[in-house]
């Protein structure tokens, strides 16, 4: 805290506490396999969990919508976090009226998603533009923290309510009301780009052009996503195997997931110095570690919170490691599709595809073992691992040139 300079401190600490809506579509997730068995009996496993990741493809489709209206001056990156905001709230509400049809369930998904495309993007944009490279690398750890905190509360409230009914995970998002509040009050206004010189030709286009490295952090984006979405869509089903819990315990091995997240997001700026890039691949290392230990884990809570917590670390080493690159690519004039590209639109593809991939490959090749579903990405996650570093090493040869030039 002491990094960031005073005049910024309050929009610092509202956007850590806007940053705990991020992962509003953990709410629901620890009742995945009672929505499966006693709600839509007649919906398959991979039916559910795909509804579930809705929030995937809204999310990125109304990311790219808010950097739109973001550029075209239509709504100010402040609006969009307001509006964003408000729409998970509005959630809440449709949730307690309409619980009924599976086709409401699809809705859920679908509006938490709305909100998150015109929360997610545009608030770390703004922090993008108002923060300098030390403030930035402490709040995207910082942000991180804050992010699991707050999937610590949605799932664990979300299991618990769960119990009592089907849609009690949606109910959690009552908490964005107030946060509306937050986001209106502390939430600065636009810095505006610096016109370009006058003897300067106008290209068009040029502001929203964006460096080739915003793609690759993309790309590693939606494959963290594709990996790290294994874990909640399949822990209540992994858990009702095993015969060591229900939606509660889910919830509980999600909140210690997103405990080991907090944990490294609050050391992120100090390993993140050291390791720089390096961070990615050590991540999918951790993914690969955790998801073993959960697929050993059948006889055994401790083993699953182990590699729960191991796999929350890789998602706080990863996701921030990202964005802080992604931020050092990008200007106050392109950082809104930036971020969109890499916090939103390259997730969400990710995030969609995982149960799409994952469960139906290793339903076909072993049926109904979330075993070898934990055991194959696991797998996946280290050769992932593998090439990234090598990727990470030749990105640092060619660059080594020019910063000794």
């Amino acid at each position: 805290m002491s990094k960031i300079s005073p005049e910024k401190r309050r929009f610092f600490l509202a956007a850590m506490l806007l940053s705990t809506l991020q992962m509003a579509m953990f709410a629901p997730q620890p009742g995945i396999q009672k929505i499966t068995t006693e709600v839509f009996p007649d919906r398959t496993l991979a039916d559910v969990q795909t509804a579930m990741m809705l929030p995937s493809i809204s999310s990125l489709v109304c990311s790219i919508l808010s950097s739109f209206l973001i550029s075209r001056r239509v709504l100010s990156k402040k609006g969009c976090v307001v509006l964003g905001t408000g729409l998970m709230g509005f959630v809440a509400v449709v949730a307690m009226v309409l619980h009924s049809s599976f086709w409401q369930l699809q809705l859920f998904s679908i509006l938490i998603g709305v909100g998150m495309g015109f929360l997610v993007a545009p608030l770390s944009s703004v922090m993008f533009d108002q923060f300098n490279e030390t403030e930035r690398r402490l709040s995207m750890g910082t942000q991180s923290a804050f992010i699991n905190g707050g999937a610590i509360v949605l799932s664990v409230g979300g299991g618990l309510l769960t119990r009592f009914v089907w849609y009690g995970g949606y109910m959690m998002l009552l908490l964005a009301i107030p946060l509306v509040a937050v986001a209106a009050k502390f939430v600065p206004k636009d810095i505006e780009a610096e016109p370009a010189p006058a003897d300067q030709p106008k290209k068009k286009g040029a502001r929203l052009r964006l460096p080739a490295a915003v793609f690759y952090y993309g790309l590693i984006a939606a494959l963290n996503a594709v990996i790290n979405n294994v874990c909640a869509t399949n822990m209540s089903t992994h858990l009702d195997n095993a015969q060591l819990g229900d939606s509660a315990t889910a919830g509980v091995a999600t909140a210690i997931q997103m405990a080991g997240g907090v944990v490294m997001g609050l050391i992120f700026d100090k390993v993140s110095a050291r390791l720089r890039d390096f961070t990615i691949p050590l991540a999918f290392v951790f993914y690969a570690l955790g998801y073993l230990l959960v697929s050993l884990g059948t006889a055994s809570l401790l083993l699953i919170f182990l590699g729960v917590f191991l796999a929350g670390m890789a998602m706080s080493l990863l996701v921030p490691q990202v964005l802080f690159s992604t931020s050092n690519c990008c200007s106050v004039e392109n950082s809104a599709p930036a971020v969109a590209l890499v916090n939103s639109v390259m997730p969400g593809i990710g995030g969609y595809l995982s149960p799409v991939i994952f469960t139906n490959v290793t339903q076909a090749l072993r049926p109904g073992s979330t075993v070898f579903r934990f055991q194959f990405v696991a797998g996946v996650s280290l050769i992932l691992g593998a090439v990234i570093f090598a990727v990470t090493v030749l990105r640092a040869r060619k660059s080594a040139p020019r910063e000794n030039a």
